[in-house]
């Protein structure tokens, strides 16, 4: 074998094992790379839902379980809802379903009654192909309906407001005990005259009394009630009025008249203790509505001694229908009644005018009259009143 041969055979082996040990290298970087590489999960968790949840109330979310190999939706698989609050890792279980044949599941469960704020809810879903999970961040909150009342509508100043509110929790409406609540009054300029904390009792109740100085801001105030971020607010009137003396009722011999009739009627005048206004004034407006209110007559007279002034006066031969009324007209009287004392009450009585004494109407069945076939028609009569 000469030299030149043997410096041949020697190279063509020293480059085998070469290309050999780079094979190697190859082999060994492709199996570190894949073992490198992450594992995707086989089976994913949708979860839709509300960001929002209300304590003590009912709640559900909409769950999918996707096989990521197939793409097709798991069918019978286990979903799993938990809650927690946020970051803490303190879940507890809230429900536990099945999907249905098309990979989804309503998951229904009801909100624990816990205090509001940020919480995790965690939904986990669990099949043959493997298992996942995901977390929601959502916010439980407490809603109230809130009831404000007074024991009046109207107060004068140096009387006393009695105030009170009743809280019912949302959606089942048992009463909110011992909760905060705050309790403010603002006169007609907006100033804060009352701000008072309190706790509802058993029944959810809260309730304070307010007394309004001698002199003060006349007008309308607003009165509210806040429980956490939640309030109901009411307004009444503080001015300054005169209680009635006595007490004014108007009557007439029917309740609906035609054109160009007479009306005929009585104004009875009578103290709260019983006794009748004698020789009380007086005065008739009689009234009719087109666009506006028009007089159409006016009386005078004066109460005898039973407190009684009869009246009567004719109406026009013609009036304005009303569509509200349903085409019959509106007559008013406004009577005012003075006493000896120079005090006056006033009072209003309304009655219909009719064209005709009996109104009849006529309803095609299927609601027009369609020609050709037979038509069942309904006759509906009515009194003008």
């Amino acid at each position: 074998m000469t030299d030149h041969y043997r410096r041949a055979l020697r190279m063509s082996t020293v480059l085998l094992i070469v290309v050999a040990l780079t094979g190697m290298a190859t082999l060994k970087d492709r199996t570190d790379a894949a073992s490198a590489r992450p594992e995707i999960n086989p089976i994913g968790v949708e979860v839709v839902g509300q960001s929002e949840l209300l304590a003590g109330a009912p709640a559900a979310v909409r769950v999918v379980l996707t096989d990521h190999r197939t793409g097709d939706r798991i069918g019978n698989g286990r979903v799993t809802v938990r809650l927690s609050p946020a970051d803490k890792n303190e879940y507890q279980t809230l429900s536990r379903s099945l999907t249905n044949a098309l990979g989804t599941t309503d998951a229904a469960f009801e909100v624990p009654d816990v205090e509001p704020g940020d919480y995790d809810l965690l939904v986990s879903g669990r099949a043959a192909a493997g298992s996942d999970e995901t977390v929601q961040r959502v916010r439980v909150t407490r809603r109230y309906q809130i009831l404000l009342t007074t024991d009046k509508p109207i107060y004068q100043p140096s009387q006393t407001m009695h105030l009170r509110a009743l809280a019912l929790r949302q959606p089942n409406l048992k009463a909110v005990a011992d909760a905060d609540a705050i309790i403010e009054v603002r006169d007609a300029k907006g100033n804060k005259v009352l701000k008072r904390y309190a706790k509802t009792n058993d029944f959810g109740i809260v309730a304070t009394d307010f007394v309004l100085a001698d002199e003060v801001n006349m007008g309308a105030y607003e009165i509210r009630c806040l429980m956490g971020d939640q309030e109901a607010q009411k307004t009444v009137t503080v001015e300054r009025y005169v209680l009635p003396k006595f007490d004014v009722k108007v009557t007439t011999e029917k309740q609906y008249y035609l054109p160009n009739e007479t009306v005929k009627g009585t104004v009875q005048a009578d103290y709260f203790y019983g006794v009748p206004v004698r020789e009380g004034e007086v005065e008739i407006s009689v009234k009719t509505f087109d666009v506006e209110y028009t007089e159409i007559a006016t009386l005078s007279g004066t109460t005898d001694e039973n407190g009684t002034y009869k009246f009567e006066t004719r109406l026009p031969i013609s009036f304005v229908g009303q569509p509200l009324q349903e085409g019959n007209a509106l007559l008013q009287f406004d009577v005012k009644v003075t006493n000896k004392a120079k005090h006056a009450e006033k009072v209003t009585a309304t009655r219909t005018v009719s064209q005709d004494p009996i109104n009849i109407q006529v309803i095609p069945e299927s609601g027009k009259v369609v020609p050709g076939v037979d038509n069942l028609l309904y006759v509906s009569t009515t009194y003008p009143d």
